[in-house]
């Protein structure tokens, strides 16, 4: 079983200091002694022998990897970020346009439909004038010759005689009963 570095410094530090079996460290001496190091004990008194057990030395080199590859996890994360920064006021720009380019062709339509508008009230304005010159400058329709009241007689003539075919004749005083008829019996 791998004993973890924290354990491995607790034996060493046990075997320079032995205490008695029944007293252990408390919170309040281990605290001290840690918060109050001395120069000589920032620095390992057994160096060497640190460095030459191979447990010590593989959790060391393990330690330090993943550090390594924290600092370069941190590195891409603070990459990505500046990236998703950029992205993001990119993002921005682009609506500004499109919002500045919204409202540019709102108001162009706008100014198409009043420009359309005036268009078309100037046309009917030119129809009005079109109509006002041409009738001016129309001439009049001469009347037509009247007919000789000889030709108007004799139509008249011959529509009364067509008109009288037309008309059926008077019918007979006498009424026909219903025995002559024989459709009631």
């Amino acid at each position: 079983m791998k004993k973890k570095l924290s354990d491995l410094l607790r034996e060493e530090v046990a075997k320079e200091n032995p205490t008695t079996e029944g007293e252990t460290p408390t919170a309040k001496t281990s605290r001290r002694r840690n918060t109050t190091p001395e120069p000589e004990s920032v620095t390992p008194p057994h160096t060497t022998e640190i460095e030459e057990s191979p447990d010590i030395k593989l959790e060391l080199e393990k330690q330090q990897n993943l550090v390594k590859t924290l600092q370069e996890q941190v590195k891409e994360k603070q990459a990505l970020e500046t990236e998703i920064k950029e992205i993001n006021q990119q993002l921005e720009q682009q609506l500004q346009e499109k919002q500045t380019l919204s409202n540019q062709l709102s108001e162009a339509q706008t100014q198409i439909e009043d420009q359309k508008k005036l268009i078309e009230k100037l046309y009917a304005q030119l129809m009005e004038k079109q109509e006002e010159q041409s009738l001016k400058f129309e001439p009049e329709p001469e009347p037509e010759p009247e007919p000789p009241k000889a030709a108007i007689v004799q139509n008249f003539r011959r529509s009364s005689n067509y008109v009288e075919r037309l008309i059926a004749p008077n019918g007979s005083s006498r009424t026909l009963s219903d025995e002559v008829i024989g459709w009631f019996d």
